[in-house]
């Protein structure tokens, strides 16, 4: 009876054993990881820093849909900052507003169809901003790259929009 309690003992604490081994392993499989994309980020940070120029956009935002009481929020002059990671967009130039549409497929005739949606706005804004430009890709702070039909997630004077770029425009100051 005792020999047995005595391998009883001895496999609990092989299970113990086991278990910081595998704890360890994970443990240095996750460092190996981190490592290898810190690196692969140095990488690939690299070529757009040597071989690209700096330059200024325009590119155009559209908000939608907001309400009434959110149109006079978003003003020229204002900083555009990345909500989650607070980079910096640029700045406000200019700010339209429009009816809200919304498409809709007509069952009848089978034609998709646009129309005003009630009590709501869009909002187009035009923001300029200072980028890194390497060959056809435009990389805004924090190697954000722009593109068009980018979603992005802004804040104006602490308002939160989420929205999508919709028009680019690239200039040489």
């Amino acid at each position: 009876m005792e020999e047995k309690n005595k391998k009883r003992g001895v496999r609990k604490i092989l299970n113990i054993f086991d278990i910081a081994v595998i704890l360890l392993a994970a443990a240095v499989l996750a460092f190996l990881y981190v490592r290898a994309r810190a690196e692969k980020k140095a990488e690939t940070v690299a070529p757009i820093v040597s071989e690209s120029s700096e330059d200024t956009v325009r590119y155009v935002i559209e908000l939608t849909p907001l309400y009434e009481f959110q149109l006079d929020q978003v003003k020229p002059g204002q900083e555009v900052i990345d909500y989650k990671e607070r980079y910096d967009f640029g700045v406000v130039e200019a700010v339209e507003s429009g009816p809200a549409t919304v498409e809709y497929k007509d069952l009848a005739s089978g034609v998709l169809r646009t129309v005003p949606a009630p009590d709501t706005y869009t909002l187009r804004v035009t923001v300029k901003a200072d980028c890194i430009r390497t060959g056809d890709k435009i990389y805004l702070d924090g190697d954000t790259l722009l593109y068009e039909g980018e979603a992005m997630a802004v804040v104006f004077s602490n308002a939160f929009f989420d929205g999508r770029v919709i028009g680019i425009e690239r200039s040489e100051d």
